[in-house]
């Protein structure tokens, strides 16, 4: 059996390697093992145009001046699902702050069982704005999205400032907390 001095010596070994790669290693270098996504914080967010549920149309330029919840997934994807009431608890705590606003990016065109998602909605009593990337392409290739499901916050001036993936049973809290500090910076 290890004793817990052996095995935080070893974490902490470990952790300093790591940090000593990810410091040689220059951000979206070749052999950068960060995701693609983390790579774009502090970078502009590419602007975006998709039709939202109900026929209006999603624009990154809409949301400027206020910080954005950005969440990107689909019902296809079961993580996704199972994120359904964090991410319901995430929409409506933004629906409470003026400065934050809240938009997911549905993904593929594919709705699991529920065939839409209003359905999915209706089953679920949940509520939130959503545009459609009907192949995924265009968030993977402009957003660096590789995972799904993923969430930024994009401050008032369209600069990407923090990205998750999934919520969990505090993340929703913790994501909304991060969003108000982002949102209560004067830069």
């Amino acid at each position: 059996m290890i004793s817990r001095r052996v095995f935080a010596l070893a974490a902490l070994a470990c952790g300093a390697a790591g940090a000593a790669f990810a410091q040689a290693v220059a951000p979206g270098a070749p052999g950068d093992p960060r995701p693609r996504a983390y790579r774009m914080l502090g970078q502009a967010a590419p602007a975006f145009d998709f039709p939202l549920l109900g026929g209006a149309r999603a624009r990154l330029a809409d949301y400027r001046g206020r910080t954005l919840i950005l969440y990107v997934g689909g019902l296809w994807c079961p993580d996704c699902v199972l994120d359904g009431p964090h991410t319901n608890e995430l929409a409506r705590l933004a629906a409470g702050d003026r400065r934050l606003a809240f938009l997911q990016i549905h993904t593929q065109n594919r709705f699991g069982r529920w065939g839409s998602v209003p359905a999915y909605f209706t089953e679920y009593n949940y509520s939130w704005p959503v545009a459609f990337d009907e192949t995924r392409t265009w968030m993977h290739e402009n957003y660096a999205i590789d995972w799904s499901p993923s969430f930024l916050i994009i401050d008032r001036h369209g600069i990407i400032r923090a990205w998750r993936t999934d919520l969990g049973a505090d993340g929703a809290h913790d994501f909304f907390v991060q969003a108000q500090a982002i949102a209560s910076r004067r830069r």
